[in-house]
Parts: C-alpha cells; sequence; structure tokens
C-alpha cells in the first residue's frame, strides 16, 4: 500500500496550490491591497463625489473674498433745453480693505456748464476734481463686520469641508480593505476546497484498484465515494463564496476609466501576510493619535469655531456705528463761479445705533445655542473615539491571539493525519478514519483563513479609528 503518501498534498493547508484562471489571468501578479486602495481613491465614484464639496467650499470662500473686491464707478449725465445747461462726469474707485473694517475711495469729477445756486456743488473748475479719502469705523465693525466674518467662515467651510471629504476617505479605505482580505480569505479557501477534494479523487482509483486486488474491503470504495461527493458540494459553495467577493470587490477595484473590474481567481494571493502582535501598552498613545488626527473631531471644533464668528458679529452689532471720516479734494483749473479750494481737508463723525437691540441679541442667542449644542457634540466625539480605538485594539489582539492558536491547531491537525496514515499503512485503521482527520486538519485550515482575514480587517478598523495616513 505505498500509493498512501499521496493522500497527503501540503499545499491543501497552506494554500500553496494555485487555480488558473485563464490563459491572461494566469500570467497576472498576486493582487496587493495598495493596488486596491489607488483605484479606490482615483476612481471610487462617491469619492470623487465627495471631493466635489471641497470645490462648492472653495466657490464659496472665493464669494466672501469678493466683498473685497475693487469697485469702478463711472457716471455721465447733461442737462438741456432748460435754463440752465450743464454736463457732468464722475469717475470712482472704492476698495474695502481687510484692517479695522477701513474703506478707500478715490476719484475724479467735473462739472461744466450752468448750475442752479442749490446745485453749485456738482460744478468744478475746467481741470474737474479730485477726490480720495477714507472711511474707519471707531466702534462697530472696527473689529469684525460681515465682510470679514464672512471671509473667515468661508476659510472654515473649506477646512471643513476637506475633513469632510477626509472622513469619507478613511470609511470608504477601510470599507475597501474589508473587501479584499474577505476576496483573499475566499480565494484560498476555494484553493483548499479544491486540494481537499484532489485528495479523494487521487485516492479513488487506488482505492478501486487495492478493492480488486483483494487488499481492501468493499466499503472503502463506498465511504471514499461519499468523500468526493461531500468534497464537491464545497468546492461549489466555495466557488459561489469567491464569485460573491470578487463582484463586490470590483466596487472599490476598478480600471484606468473607472469601470468595475473582477478579479481573476488566479490573482489572490498565495497566502496572508503574517499577523503581529498588538501591544497593549500602546493603546492610550493610539488614543491621543487619534483624537489628534480624527477628521471628524477636527470638523466640529472647526464648525465650532464657524459658530463663534456668528457669536462675536452679534457682539459687533450691539456696538453703536460710530464712523469718521477723512478725506481731500483738489480742485484743478479755473472757474470764477467755483469757491471752493484749491484743495480742502474734509472730516466728519457718523453717529447711528438701534434703540432695540432685538436683531442682535436674537443672533447672539442663536449663536450660544448652537455653540452650546456643538459643544456637546465635540464632547461625545471625543468620549466616542476612546471607546473606538479601545475596541479596535482588543479586537486586532484577539484576533492575532486567535489566529496564533489556529496556526498551532493545524499543525496538530497535520500531525494527526499524518499518524493515522501510518496507522492505516500498518492496517491498524480504516479509511473513514483518514477522512475524518483529513477533514479535521481541512477545517482547522479554513477557520486559519477566516481568522487570518479577521486579524487584518481588524488591523483595517485600528488604522481607520486612528486615521493612520
Amino acid at each position: 500500500m505505498n500509493w498512501l503518501h499521496l493522500i497527503l498534498i501540503p499545499a491543501a493547508f497552506t494554500g500553496a496550490f494555485m487555480q488558473e484562471d485563464g490563459d491572461d489571468a494566469s500570467v497576472l501578479a498576486p493582487m496587493r491591497l495598495k493596488e486596491v486602495l489607488e483605484s479606490t481613491r482615483t476612481h471610487y465614484p462617491p469619492l470623487l463625489g465627495a471631493m466635489q464639496e471641497v470645490g462648492a467650499a472653495q466657490g464659496d470662500f472665493m464669494a466672501a473674498q469678493g466683498k473685497f473686491d475693487t469697485t469702478v464707478r463711472f457716471g455721465a449725465a447733461a442737462d438741456r433745453f432748460g435754463f440752465y445747461e450743464n454736463e457732468r462726469a464722475d469717475v470712482g474707485l472704492e476698495q474695502a480693505v481687510r484692517w479695522w473694517g477701513a474703506k478707500l475711495y478715490a476719484g475724479w469729477r467735473i462739472g461744466q456748464g450752468g448750475f442752479a445756486p442749490y446745485n453749485g456743488l456738482e460744478e468744478t473748475r475746467d481741470g474737474g476734481e479730485f477726490r480720495a479719502g477714507i472711511q474707519l469705523p471707531l466702534l462697530r465693525d472696527r473689529g469684525l463686520d460681515p465682510a470679514r466674518a464672512a471671509l473667515e467662515q468661508g476659510r472654515l467651510g473649506v477646512s471643513i469641508a476637506e475633513l469632510s471629504v477626509n472622513e469619507q476617505r478613511l470609511v470608504i479605505r477601510q470599507l475597501a480593505t474589508s473587501a479584499y482580505w474577505d476576496w483573499v480569505a475566499a480565494g484560498q479557501a476555494l484553493r483548499l476546497a479544491r486540494d481537499v477534494l484532489a485528495l479523494a479523487l487521487t485516492r479513488d482509483e487506488l482505492v478501486r484498484e487495492s478493492v480488486a486486488a483483494g487488499a481492501l474491503a468493499a466499503i472503502e470504495v463506498t465511504d471514499n465515494r461519499r468523500a468526493i461527493l461531500s468534497r464537491r458540494s464545497s468546492v461549489i459553495s466555495a466557488e459561489q463564496k469567491l464569485r460573491k467577493a470578487a463582484i463586490y470587490l470590483s466596487l472599490y477595484y476598478r480600471d484606468r476609466t473607472g469601470e468595475p473590474v473582477v478579479p481573476p481567481e488566479s490573482r489572490v494571493p498565495l497566502e496572508f501576510p503574517a499577523p503581529a502582535p498588538f501591544d497593549n501598552d500602546r493603546v492610550d498613545d493610539e488614543v491621543i493619535v487619534a483624537l489628534e488626527r480624527r477628521p471628524e473631531l477636527r470638523r466640529v471644533r472647526a464648525t465650532i469655531e464657524t459658530v463663534r464668528v456668528e457669536e462675536n458679529l452679534a457682539a459687533n452689532s450691539r456696538e453703536p456705528s460710530l464712523d469718521l471720516k477723512l478725506g481731500v479734494t483738489a480742485e484743478s483749473g479755473t472757474n470764477p463761479d467755483v469757491k471752493r479750494g484749491p484743495s480742502e481737508l474734509k472730516a466728519g463723525l457718523v453717529l447711528a445705533f438701534p434703540v432695540q437691540q432685538r436683531t442682535a441679541d436674537g443672533k447672539r442667542l442663536e449663536a450660544r445655542a448652537k455653540l452650546l449644542q456643538l459643544q456637546r457634540k465635540e464632547q461625545f466625539t471625543v468620549d466616542k473615539i476612546r471607546v473606538e480605538v479601545v475596541e479596535a485594539a482588543i479586537a486586532v489582539d484577539a484576533s492575532y491571539r486567535r489566529s496564533e492558536l489556529l496556526r498551532e491547531e493545524v499543525e496538530v491537525t497535520l500531525e494527526l493525519q499524518n499518524l493515522e496514515r501510518e496507522r492505516y499503512e500498518l492496517g491498524d485503521s480504516n479509511l473513514f478514519t483518514v477522512n475524518l482527520r483529513e477533514e479535521a486538519a481541512a477545517n482547522a485550515a479554513l477557520r486559519q483563513i477566516r481568522a487570518l482575514a479577521e486579524y487584518h480587517r481588524a488591523r483595517a478598523l485600528l488604522e481607520l479609528v486612528t486615521a493612520e495616513p
């Protein structure tokens, strides 16, 4: 019975047997996680759509910057067919600046012809009148005004949008990673199922020959036939699981045009990367890192800053409006009817304030309520991140220890299988028991595959909750 050395194919329990999917697929290298993540980063439609949030926020920011655009005004008018006939033209520049809420202006105007005495200010010398000046708020709008508030909120809006995209990118990366490891596990499980079936198929002919020669009882053929049917059923189930895993992975794995690509079985890696133990002493450090990196926490804090701008703007609205206006004018040319100039310095103060402060007080109450709400959300987000990091660390540690135990179990079941084969060669066992030992070893190997996939999914979750770049 020296044919019994064919019973054990070591690749069945290590994933070393490679089932090719076709001539073209067979030359492809095993697909690595990095390849899937790169495809997701550049071609995954929901992520590409989410990135438009940043573009929209940048548009809002640019619109806020527009409040500081230079304004040019030009006007021309003429009076005809009346007692007074004249022509007037005026061109001017206005520029709001970001310091102290000031506004600068400059311009030139000319008015020629006959003017009524009450319109004498419209008449200038024949060279026109040049003007320049500044309007400077002394109370309201000095530290903050609506234009600067919109600018700051626009800048924060861009940061919030970028953080939102980063948050979605982390979640998508984790989903893609889990889909990848599920596909790897399904592929290796299929190879294992095929190898275990190959054991029974290889043995079948030899068993029949031994029965015909009178070396084995006829029941051995029936028992081996039962094993073949059971293992073929397992192969069909494993093939279905691999197809489903590959189709799901194609949501994240796409070609250069963005179309989903169903990876062939031939690209399933031969083995998982070796798991590494997790140092539980690092949990506190991981929590600190997560609190610094997690985009949703940073997004909440940026939103708080946005609401603080609203609160400060409401406080600004309660101040009286007291504006200082300084300007100079210079007349050029001659005109005996113009009694101004040739140069003048003008100064003035303008005071205005509402008797009631309901608008400002209402805005301030609204901002404070939003702020309190966001502070509670920030507190809960911090607590949630701590819990998620600890849970992820526990999952990594537990899955690592389980995978190590299953590795040892695989070694033990393989040793038992070899011992049972030796007993069978000596006539102290039967094929039924050998089949049981093979199936026990295969089940242990399958559990180890699943444990390794669980470990790598747990690592991906830890990377998510710590926002690892």
